[in-house]
Protein backbone atom coordinates (compact mmCIF):
# COMPACT_ATOMS: atom_id res chain seq x y z
CA UNK A 1 0.00 0.00 0.00
CA UNK A 2 3.04 1.89 0.32
CA UNK A 3 3.84 1.87 -3.17
CA UNK A 4 0.08 2.28 -4.04
CA UNK A 5 0.22 5.52 -1.93
CA UNK A 6 3.36 6.69 -3.09
CA UNK A 7 2.21 5.97 -6.87
CA UNK A 8 -1.06 8.04 -6.12
CA UNK A 9 1.16 10.77 -4.78
CA UNK A 10 3.35 10.63 -7.33
CA UNK A 11 1.26 10.80 -9.77
CA UNK A 12 -0.80 13.55 -7.72
CA UNK A 13 2.02 15.45 -7.81
CA UNK A 14 2.75 14.71 -11.43
CA UNK A 15 -0.78 15.97 -12.01
CA UNK A 16 -0.18 19.29 -9.52
CA UNK A 17 3.00 19.89 -11.57
CA UNK A 18 1.26 19.57 -15.03
CA UNK A 19 -2.04 21.18 -13.56
CA UNK A 20 0.80 24.01 -12.36
CA UNK A 21 2.70 23.82 -15.72
CA UNK A 22 -0.53 23.78 -18.05
CA UNK A 23 -1.75 26.47 -15.88
CA UNK A 24 1.01 29.00 -15.73
CA UNK A 25 0.94 29.83 -19.48
CA UNK A 26 -3.24 29.61 -18.69
CA UNK A 27 -2.43 31.98 -16.37
CA UNK A 28 -0.19 34.18 -18.75
CA UNK A 29 -2.63 33.88 -21.49
CA UNK A 30 -5.63 35.14 -19.23
CA UNK A 31 -3.08 37.80 -17.98
CA UNK A 32 -2.35 38.58 -21.47
CA UNK A 33 -5.79 38.36 -22.49
CA UNK A 34 -6.88 40.89 -20.36
CA UNK A 35 -4.42 43.12 -21.16
CA UNK A 36 -5.29 43.19 -24.31
CA UNK A 37 -8.89 43.50 -23.71
CA UNK A 38 -7.97 46.52 -21.55
CA UNK A 39 -5.98 47.89 -24.73
CA UNK A 40 -9.20 46.61 -26.85
CA UNK A 41 -11.56 48.64 -24.49
CA UNK A 42 -8.89 51.64 -23.93
CA UNK A 43 -8.48 51.85 -28.52
CA UNK A 44 -12.19 51.57 -28.47
CA UNK A 45 -12.70 54.40 -26.31
CA UNK A 46 -10.27 56.28 -28.55
CA UNK A 47 -12.19 55.10 -31.30
CA UNK A 48 -15.01 56.79 -30.62
CA UNK A 49 -13.19 59.94 -29.39
CA UNK A 50 -11.94 60.07 -32.44
CA UNK A 51 -15.29 58.96 -34.46
CA UNK A 52 -17.17 61.77 -31.96
CA UNK A 53 -14.47 64.58 -33.33
CA UNK A 54 -14.51 63.36 -36.66
CA UNK A 55 -18.37 63.54 -36.43
CA UNK A 56 -17.60 67.34 -35.04
CA UNK A 57 -15.19 68.04 -37.61
CA UNK A 58 -17.27 66.82 -40.92
CA UNK A 59 -20.17 68.90 -38.82
CA UNK A 60 -17.82 72.08 -39.03
CA UNK A 61 -16.94 71.46 -42.63
CA UNK A 62 -20.42 71.35 -43.32
CA UNK A 63 -21.18 74.76 -42.01
CA UNK A 64 -17.74 76.05 -43.55
CA UNK A 65 -18.79 74.63 -46.87
CA UNK A 66 -22.30 76.16 -46.25
CA UNK A 67 -20.40 79.33 -45.31
CA UNK A 68 -18.43 79.49 -48.34
CA UNK A 69 -20.92 78.61 -50.54
CA UNK A 70 -23.06 81.64 -49.17
CA UNK A 71 -20.46 83.77 -49.42
CA UNK A 72 -19.75 82.80 -53.46
CA UNK A 73 -22.96 83.17 -54.06
CA UNK A 74 -22.89 86.66 -52.31
CA UNK A 75 -20.03 87.40 -54.50
CA UNK A 76 -22.05 86.19 -57.46
CA UNK A 77 -24.44 88.82 -56.72
CA UNK A 78 -22.08 91.53 -55.67
CA UNK A 79 -20.04 91.26 -58.84
CA UNK A 80 -23.28 90.68 -60.93
CA UNK A 81 -24.36 94.34 -60.00
CA UNK A 82 -21.08 95.65 -59.98
CA UNK A 83 -20.93 94.16 -63.64
CA UNK A 84 -24.80 96.03 -64.15
CA UNK A 85 -23.63 99.13 -62.41
CA UNK A 86 -20.63 99.28 -64.85
CA UNK A 87 -22.72 98.56 -67.61
CA UNK A 88 -25.37 100.99 -66.62
CA UNK A 89 -22.43 103.80 -65.95
CA UNK A 90 -20.93 102.72 -69.77
CA UNK A 91 -24.27 103.18 -71.04
CA UNK A 92 -24.51 106.87 -69.86
CA UNK A 93 -21.66 107.62 -70.44
CA UNK A 94 -22.03 106.87 -74.14
CA UNK A 95 -25.10 108.37 -74.08
CA UNK A 96 -23.51 111.80 -72.34
CA UNK A 97 -20.70 111.61 -75.01
CA UNK A 98 -23.08 111.04 -78.14
CA UNK A 99 -25.35 114.35 -76.45
CA UNK A 100 -22.15 116.25 -75.68
CA UNK A 101 -21.10 115.49 -79.36
CA UNK A 102 -24.60 115.72 -80.35
CA UNK A 103 -24.36 119.54 -78.79
CA UNK A 104 -21.20 120.50 -79.74
CA UNK A 105 -22.59 119.61 -83.52
CA UNK A 106 -25.21 121.69 -82.53
CA UNK A 107 -23.36 124.55 -81.41
CA UNK A 108 -20.86 124.16 -84.42
CA UNK A 109 -24.14 124.51 -86.75
CA UNK A 110 -25.54 127.60 -84.44
CA UNK A 111 -22.06 129.27 -84.97
CA UNK A 112 -21.64 128.35 -88.74
CA UNK A 113 -25.70 130.21 -89.32
CA UNK A 114 -24.72 132.99 -86.83
CA UNK A 115 -21.74 134.10 -89.09
CA UNK A 116 -23.36 133.05 -91.71
CA UNK A 117 -26.00 135.94 -90.75
CA UNK A 118 -23.85 138.02 -89.56
CA UNK A 119 -21.93 137.85 -92.45
CA UNK A 120 -24.94 138.82 -94.68
CA UNK A 121 -26.04 141.23 -92.21
CA UNK A 122 -22.25 142.99 -92.85
CA UNK A 123 -22.79 142.47 -96.51
CA UNK A 124 -26.33 143.85 -96.37
CA UNK A 125 -24.57 146.65 -94.14
CA UNK A 126 -22.42 147.50 -96.79
CA UNK A 127 -25.05 147.23 -99.68
CA UNK A 128 -27.36 149.91 -97.66
CA UNK A 129 -24.65 151.85 -96.85
CA UNK A 130 -23.24 152.41 -100.43
CA UNK A 131 -26.74 152.66 -101.29
CA UNK A 132 -26.90 155.48 -98.45
CA UNK A 133 -23.87 157.20 -100.08
CA UNK A 134 -25.35 157.13 -103.47
CA UNK A 135 -28.72 158.26 -102.20
CA UNK A 136 -26.67 160.89 -100.57
CA UNK A 137 -24.79 161.93 -103.47
CA UNK A 138 -27.67 161.93 -105.81
CA UNK A 139 -29.30 163.81 -102.98
CA UNK A 140 -26.35 166.19 -103.28
CA UNK A 141 -26.43 166.54 -107.07
CA UNK A 142 -30.33 166.74 -107.00
CA UNK A 143 -29.93 169.63 -104.45
CA UNK A 144 -27.41 171.26 -106.61
CA UNK A 145 -29.49 170.56 -109.90
CA UNK A 146 -32.39 172.57 -107.76
CA UNK A 147 -29.89 175.33 -106.79
CA UNK A 148 -28.82 175.58 -110.17
CA UNK A 149 -32.61 175.48 -111.08
CA UNK A 150 -33.50 178.18 -108.35
CA UNK A 151 -30.87 180.67 -109.55
CA UNK A 152 -32.16 180.26 -113.30
CA UNK A 153 -35.56 180.54 -111.58
CA UNK A 154 -34.83 183.02 -109.74
CA UNK A 155 -33.18 184.28 -112.81
CA UNK A 156 -35.83 183.98 -114.86
CA UNK A 157 -38.09 184.80 -112.07
CA UNK A 158 -37.21 188.86 -112.21
CA UNK A 159 -37.98 189.33 -115.82
CA UNK A 160 -41.17 187.25 -115.21
CA UNK A 161 -42.36 189.06 -112.48
CA UNK A 162 -43.52 191.60 -115.14
CA UNK A 163 -45.76 188.45 -116.31
CA UNK A 164 -47.79 186.80 -113.89
CA UNK A 165 -48.59 184.01 -116.12
CA UNK A 166 -44.97 183.41 -116.38
CA UNK A 167 -44.49 182.93 -113.02
CA UNK A 168 -44.51 179.36 -111.61
CA UNK A 169 -46.92 178.44 -109.03
CA UNK A 170 -45.48 178.75 -105.62
CA UNK A 171 -44.65 175.43 -103.03
CA UNK A 172 -47.58 176.55 -100.67
CA UNK A 173 -50.11 177.25 -103.25
CA UNK A 174 -50.60 180.72 -103.14
CA UNK A 175 -49.85 182.10 -106.32
CA UNK A 176 -47.32 185.03 -106.24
Amino acid sequence: MNSDLSIQELTQRFADELVQRSRQPLDQAQAENGRLQADLASEQQRGDELQARLTEALERLMQLEQELDREREARQRSDHEVATIHSAIAHQLESAEQEQAALEAAEAERECRHREQLETLRLQLTQERLRREALQQRVEALRSAAADLFSIDLAAGSTATADPALTPPSPCGVAG
